[in-house]
Order: C-alpha cells, then sequence, then structure tokens
C-alpha cells in the first residue's frame, strides 16, 4: 500500500475523504503522513528508470509544478543521480513561516496555520509541526548538489514566492531562479528548462546522425548504492531545526 496511495492519502478502492492531505491523524508521526509515500513513489519510480536501458547513465532530469515542484525537489535531495532539478512555483515551502516575528506567508497546503485555525489540541499541533518540518521543501533543498533551476510567479497565492526563495536560497551548488512578476500559481514558465531541453535534443540528434549510442545503464557503476527507504524516514540537520 505504500506505493498505492491516491492523492487524498487513502488506499485503493477505500471511499475518499472529504478533506486534502489536511487530517490530524495525518501528522501524528512523519512515518504515516501521506508526503512521506509520495516521496516513496518518486524514488520507486527511480528506481525503475534508471534500470531501463534507454536511459544513457547521465542525463536523469526532474521536473514539476506546485506539489509536482515538491517531488522535483524532493527528489533531487534523495537521489545523487539526479543530474538537474526544475521545480516551479513548488509546494511544500516554509511550512513554519507563520510562527516567525516577522510571519512570512507559507506555501500549500499551510499545515501548520491550519492546525491553529481549527483549534486542534496543542499536543496536536505540536506534531503537526514536528511532522510538517520533515517534509519542508526549504529542508529538502538544502540537500541538493546538482544544478537547480527554479520559478516562481510573484502573483502565486497558493505557493508565494516567500517560501521559494527559501527553498531557492537553501541549495548549495549551481542554481538560477526565473521571476514572473505576473504569474499565477502554475502559470509560471521555467525558461532556463525549456532552453536545456532543447539543447539535450539537439546534442542526442547530433549523436544518433553520427551513430553514437550512449552507455547502458548497465554499465553505469555506483561507489555506494543509495538507501532511498532509511533516508525519506530520516531527518537532514537541517530538519531537526524548525526553520526561523
Amino acid at each position: 500500500e505504500a506505493f498505492g496511495r491516491e492523492v487524498n492519502g487513502v488506499g485503493p478502492g477505500k471511499p475518499p475523504r472529504k478533506t486534502y492531505a489536511l487530517e490530524p491523524s495525518d501528522y501524528d508521526h512523519p512515518d504515516e503522513t501521506y508526503f512521506r509515500f509520495m516521496a516513496m513513489r518518486v524514488m520507486r519510480a527511480f528506481d525503475y528508470l534508471k534500470s531501463r536501458p534507454e536511459w544513457n547513465g547521465r542525463d536523469l532530469i526532474v521536473e514539476g509544478v506546485s506539489m509536482g515542484g515538491s517531488q522535483a525537489i524532493q527528489a533531487a535531495a534523495l537521489d545523487g543521480d539526479v543530474s538537474v532539478c526544475a521545480p516551479s512555483d513548488p509546494a511544500l515551502c516554509d511550512h513554519a513561516g507563520g510562527l516567525a516575528d516577522v510571519p512570512r506567508r507559507p506555501g500549500w497546503p499551510g499545515i501548520v496555520a491550519w492546525s491553529r485555525n481549527v483549534k486542534l489540541s496543542p499536543e496536536r499541533q505540536e506534531a503537526v509541526l514536528r511532522t510538517s518540518d520533515y517534509y519542508d521543501t526549504c529542508n529538502f533543498a538544502s540537500r541538493i548538489r546538482c544544478k537547480a533551476l527554479f520559478a516562481s510567479g510573484y502573483c502565486d497565492s497558493d505557493c508565494p514566492s516567500e517560501g521559494v526563495y527559501r527553498a531557492y536560497s537553501a541549495v548549495k551548488g549551481d542554481k538560477v531562479l526565473t521571476v514572473d512578476p505576473e504569474a499565477r500559481h502554475c502559470r509560471t514558465r521555467n525558461r532556463p528548462l525549456l532552453e536545456l531541453l532543447e539543447t539535450l535534443k539537439s546534442r542526442d540528434l547530433s549523436a544518433e546522425a553520427k551513430g553514437e549510442k550512449a552507455a547502458p545503464a548497465a554499465q553505469v557503476s555506483h561507489e555506494k548504492p543509495y538507501d532511498w527507504q532509511a533516508d525519506v524516514s530520516a531527518p537532514s540537520a537541517a530538519q531537526e531545526t524548525a526553520i526561523s
């Protein structure tokens, strides 16, 4: 069932819930929240993709918008084979931003603010805060080591630029941020990504014309297999400290 949960957090064939990833029980423990299973599905998909002979063992680009953007960041943080991470308007950024001395707008789903608005018990509010920290995109971004191409729209009220900027700032490697002052949610064009894809397409077409073939995945060696299942359940050093 770990890889079969639907987007509303329930298993296949079970009745849908009224809420969307916003049930108090979702955040009692980091191992039980929907977002853990989401990350596991991404990594399992990578296991399959990298086993295919079509993969050249070199180019592994992850891109997505909104929750897909957060998944792209998780993938780049957890899999060292990712070559480019390109999130646009990523969700799950800066969950605890509203608790700062100068409050910041958190990204969707705003679970920390939600836990207080619906007046959960103090114990449940603390559990939500602790669990949300495990799946804060800003913390995952701090682990990215590949090239990162971020995009954000100033008019995005679902995944505000404040949180996207914090995630972008956490990336330690080569990175580019594209900002559209008029774009709303899911309307930001990631131009550097589009240019990169065109460059790779031209390169591959040129190699094909010359009769060159990329090395099959079976010939790609890794010094140490990456244990993503252990990593997705354990917080990083950054995750152990709430973002302030």
